[in-house]
Parts: C-alpha cells; structure tokens; sequence
C-alpha cells in the first residue's frame, strides 16, 4: 500500500508535499522501493506541472533519497524517476 500525501498539502504547499514524497522514497524498503519511487515521482510530476518545483530538480531529489535507500541501480532509477515525472506532468496539465 503507497503512503496518502496530503491534498490539502498540495493546494499551497508543493515544497511540503515534495518533502514528503522525497521520505517516502527514502525510508522505502528493499522490493518496494521501485513502486515507490514512480508513484512520487508521478505526484512530484503534479507539483511540477502546478510550477511548485523544477522536473530536473525533482528527478535529481527522489533518485538520491530512492539511492540513500539502498537502490543500487543509479541509470533504472534516474529512468523510473524521469518517466514518473512525465506522467504526472501530463495528468497534473490535465486536471
């Protein structure tokens, strides 16, 4: 089950919400980190479409915390963040 990250977070706060999203990934354990790592990067892909954050920071905040987890796959979760951020920024320009 993925964590809730506040919606009421998302309304005025981006930075917390990253925040947030940025924990989850760090604090995920082995065999559900990578799930973990594309959902927040699908929310951080909302905060980014909405202006709260930049895409390249975004990647570059979750693949250190999903790498400070344990991840041993640098080039699997620069893609899986990447790829995360794209949908959200479709879904997040859509809404």
């Amino acid at each position: 089950m993925l964590p809730a990250v506040s919606r009421r977070a998302s309304s005025g706060d981006g930075a917390g919400r990253f925040a947030a999203l940025v924990r989850t990934v760090r604090e995920s354990a082995e065999g559900e980190r990578h799930r973990r790592l594309f959902w927040a990067a699908c929310r951080a892909g909302e905060i980014v479409a909405a202006g709260g954050i930049g895409a390249e920071t975004a990647a570059a905040e979750l693949v250190r915390a999903a790498m400070d987890a344990g991840g041993r796959d640098l080039k699997n979760a620069e893609a899986t963040a990447r790829d995360g951020i794209k949908r959200g920024m479709a879904a997040g320009g859509a809404a």
